[in-house]
């Protein structure tokens, strides 16, 4: 309606053809990356009522009446679709938001810059964070040139279709008499054919078959065509878990006796995209069977953990962008663009192979292994958090790797006769310790503190062996220590657990076992280590009984050795007790 009203006369006629032609294209259509723009200029002009200045009127098919108001300012330095539009037909690009650092990336842009920056060619707002003056900027034209804040909401719709092959087919022929008419169920299932080229463009590979898609109406036997799109991926995978309770069933989609006693599914886990796509398509499936009486429950799943994004660096040039490493290069103490000679800024970002500089698994499971891999990508951060790439990181995982495997071996040999006499309290209350603790890390998805428990229990392992005389040492403990350890390991380290069960005489898998037992009485400790500080610096270390009151602690403490010559000639103004952790005098 708009655009009637504005256009000019010498242009209407070329105007209108333009709408027509538009209006027969779909939005999925308009909104597409990969179309060519099109547009034309109307013959008019509007003034900027912020700097007065002309700005020429131009209609374009990818513009759509649903966003805003359906007239949009075009900002073609720092929007895509804009960008592409502005170099095809030769409009103005004009910088308005330039990288923190370094000169106008306009020179040599090939695509919008679409970052924080700092505003420039935009008068009060000169040098401002263009984040955080975009709402100053709304705030200035709402008292100024009458403009209003609004905001729009926007719900796309959930297409059960794609123009591709690897979908499941829709069971529908189209029929010139009948129309759409059901695949009959006796011809169900409808495979894909195995026979397409998947070159063609604008339209589904199953376009190419002509034997799949030519064949009879079931109604009326005249030719018909197949539907040649392929449902979407999520029509599957949205009620999938209904299917896995009894996957070899061919009468029906799913066993409901089952699926109402084993489901919903206790755990889900995925990422946060899956929050708006599967997880929400899947509570829409789950709540529609529901309602029509197929499934006892509403929900699918009873409880959710995202897992987090796993980071590394990545180099930005402000003129080009991100880039591999090998278009960079060490400049002095820079590192530079081997394009522009531009200093890089090394940003902290999510695994992207946009942004060169994803992990090639590979190459790190052929170098150490797919346990430390594994490993690695459990202790690197917690769970939800994700955590960053460190080359260190995964040596470090592999060396504990190699130490769990030296340990086992080592335990194997053969004991001198009477170790079984031996004690060893604070190794059996540490396996215990361990193994209440990882049972609750595993449940709790804390696989980094998880790994630390049985590093702990690893080192301590070590230590008594090498500390405690093998006359003095017991070897039912140890051996039930060891079990312990190779069992909490497996979850993480599959390949080497269940080698080490085998070598330790185990029977049958590792994962046949029954997962170690703790008990809570053999945690208690019945003494613990205190840290001695004076004057906040630690000094010493000493053992002392559980819960022993403070005045006899401190007895204790200045009776040691070390402590004695930090306050001896200084009066002692107080002592701080953190119990069963800490003593700390302080001194004049």
């Amino acid at each position: 309606q708009l655009v009637s009203e504005l256009v000019s006369g010498d242009r209407r006629k070329e105007v209108e053809e333009y709408v027509e032609r538009t209006r027969r294209i779909t939005e999925i259509e308009r909104t597409s990356t990969e179309k060519e723009k099109t547009g034309l200029f109307i013959g008019r002009n509007v003034i900027n009522p912020v700097n007065s200045e002309r700005v020429p009127i131009w209609i374009s098919d990818y513009v759509l009446e649903s966003y805003g108001t359906g007239a949009v300012f075009a900002c073609p330095a720092h929007d895509q679709r804009d960008f592409e539009f502005a170099n095809k037909f030769g409009l103005k690009i004009q910088e308005v938001v330039r990288p923190p650092q370094g000169p106008s990336p306009l020179d040599e842009m090939k695509a919008a810059y679409l970052d924080s920056g700092v505003m420039v060619n935009s008068g009060p707002y000169n040098g401002l964070s263009n984040r955080e003056c975009s709402r100053k900027i709304v705030d200035d034209l709402s008292c100024h040139v009458g403009a209003e804040k609004t905001v729009q909401y926007k719900l796309r719709d959930w297409l059960i279709s794609r123009q591709r092959y690897w979908g499941t087919p829709i069971p529908i022929i189209y029929c010139p008499r009948c129309g759409e008419v059901p695949v009959p169920e006796e011809e169900l299932p409808v495979f894909l054919p195995e026979k397409v080229e998947f070159k063609v463009a604008g339209e589904s590979p199953l376009t190419t078959n002509p034997d799949f898609v030519n064949t009879p109406c079931p109604r009326c036997g005249e030719p018909g065509r197949r539907e040649v799109d392929t449902m979407d991926t999520f029509v599957c995978s949205s009620w999938y878990f209904l299917r896995f309770v009894d996957p070899d069933i061919d009468s029906f989609p799913f066993n409901r006796g089952l699926a109402n006693k084993w489901l919903p599914v206790d755990q889900y886990v995925g990422g946060a995209e899956h929050a708006v796509m599967h997880l929400l398509y899947a509570r829409f499936f789950t709540m529609a069977l529901h309602d029509m009486g197929l499934i006892d429950f509403e929900e699918p799943f009873l409880k959710l953990n995202h897992q987090g994004m796993i980071r590394n660096n990545a180099y930005f040039c402000p003129r080009h962008g991100y880039l591999p490493k090998d278009r960079t290069e060490r400049d002095g103490k820079n590192l530079c663009c081997t394009t522009c000679g531009y200093p890089l800024e090394i940003r902290d970002e999510k695994i992207s192979k946009s942004k060169y500089n994803s992990v090639d698994p590979e190459q790190y499971i052929h170098q150490y292994g797919a346990d430390t891999f594994r490993m690695y990508l459990m202790f690197m951060g917690s769970y939800e958090e994700g955590g960053v790439w460190s080359e260190k990181g995964i040596t470090g995982i592999h060396r504990f790797v190699n130490r769990v495997w030296r340990l086992v071996n080592l335990l194997q040999k053969t004991p001198p006769e009477g170790w079984e006499t031996g004690k060893s309290p604070e190794l059996e209350r540490l396996r215990h310790y361990t193994i209440r603790e990882v049972t609750g890390d595993l449940e709790g998805f804390h696989f980094n503190t998880a790994i630390s428990r049985l590093m702990e229990l690893t080192n301590s392992l070590y230590l008594y062996i090498q500390d405690v005389p093998p006359e003095e040492q017991h070897r039912e403990i140890l051996k039930t220590t060891e079990e312990a350890l190779i069992t909490l390991l497996a979850p993480f380290a599959p390949h080497l657990s269940e080698e080490l069960w085998h070598r330790i005489g185990g029977e049958h898998s590792i994962f046949d076992q029954t997962w170690p037992a703790y008990d809570e009485d053999k945690i208690l400790l019945e003494k613990v280590t205190i840290a001695i500080q004076v004057n906040g610096k630690l000094r010493d270390q000493m053992e002392a009984p559980l819960d022993i009151e403070d005045e006899l602690l401190k007895e204790m403490a200045l009776s040691q050795q070390k402590i004695k010559k930090y306050v001896e000639g200084h009066r002692i103004l107080k002592t701080i007790v953190v119990k069963n952790k800490l003593l700390n005098i302080v001194v004049q």
